[in-house]
């Protein structure tokens, strides 16, 4: 069985009038995994995402206890999540998710910064320097900045099917999009970045315009609801008080020729009688499976 990596990925979003948009970015097509799809920023945890000293950088010393407690994790895993979930935030969009006197720190005292960060930023790419190094040098030029772990709300969670080569154990954050900051993909695992409302980004999918991978397709049909005015604020108390179950899609072996069914906890397909599947059945709404066909994945429920 092949390992099981942790992994954290940030839906960022922001009000554009009355337009909930949220990011996304395109992976380069080079790339062993997910080539050329649009994804959320993240990655997978580093070790260095554990560091113990990174709590003092926390805005909120209680944010990563309430994180563990909505993960379901011990709060060293939490925090290495949640460290994993800004780094790559910053690494592949620029946007760096700080604060400092309860608010997101000014773009304009960024700004003045531009050049350490773009130089931070390339080096916290190629690992030479951590997040608690990151913070180090930023609190030494603005005084009482923070890292906006408080800023995450966890939203949802996947899991890797069995039969990939790469699988990972991945929490989807939502969190707010610092104001006056500009997105500017890295160029080499991300080369692009849309703001998109999530109903653009699956009208843009079905017309061939984007390719997205089934996580992805089904988070934003959960968004959907919230792209009508105010839901900016309903999407983020909605996903502050929601259970969130880890979802282990199963890939059916009669789908007919040339398609394929990923079937979802709850669905009648799901091998519920399978241990390695335990505990992961449960009802997850109107979507219970992903069906590919045509070179598209739909959402669908059971038939019948």
């Amino acid at each position: 069985m092949q390992e099981l990596r942790d992994a954290a990925t940030v839906m960022l979003v922001r009000e554009v009038g009355s337009r909930l948009e949220v990011l996304l970015m395109r992976r380069a097509r080079g790339l062993a995994f997910m080539a050329d799809r649009w994804v959320f920023p993240g990655g997978r945890v580093d070790e260095a995402d554990g560091d113990e000293a990174v709590q003092g950088w926390c805005e909120d010393v209680g944010a990563i206890g309430e994180a563990a407690a909505r993960m379901g994790v011990e709060a060293a895993r939490a925090r290495a999540l949640c460290v994993a979930a800004l780094r790559e935030v910053f690494e592949e969009s620029g946007l760096l998710l700080v604060r400092r006197q309860g608010a997101h720190v000014e773009a304009s005292a960024l700004a003045r910064l531009r050049e350490e960060l773009s130089c931070w930023r390339g080096e916290v790419d190629r690992g030479e320097r951590t997040m608690v190094g990151l913070m180090e040098a930023l609190g030494a030029r603005l005084e009482g900045v923070r890292l906006g772990v408080n800023e995450l709300v966890l939203f949802a969670h996947w899991i890797t099917p069995f039969f990939e080569t790469r699988r990972y154990d991945t929490r989807f954050f939502v969190a707010r999009a610092p104001q006056g900051q500009e997105v500017g993909a890295d160029e080499r695992e991300l080369v692009d970045a849309q703001w998109l409302t999530p109903s653009e980004a699956l009208g843009r999918y079905r017309e061939g315009a984007l390719e997205l991978a089934p996580p992805t397709l089904c988070v934003l049909e959960a968004m959907r609801v919230y792209e009508r005015a105010g839901g900016m604020e309903a999407l983020f108390r909605d996903a502050s008080r929601a259970q969130v179950r880890a979802i282990l899609p199963h890939l059916l072996e009669e789908a007919d020729e040339g398609e394929a069914v990923l079937v979802l906890p709850g669905d009648r397909g799901y091998p519920v009688g399978d241990a390695r599947y335990a505990g992961y059945a449960s009802a997850r709404g109107e979507v219970t499976r992903v069906v590919r066909k045509g070179g598209q994945w739909w959402t669908g429920a059971s038939p019948g």
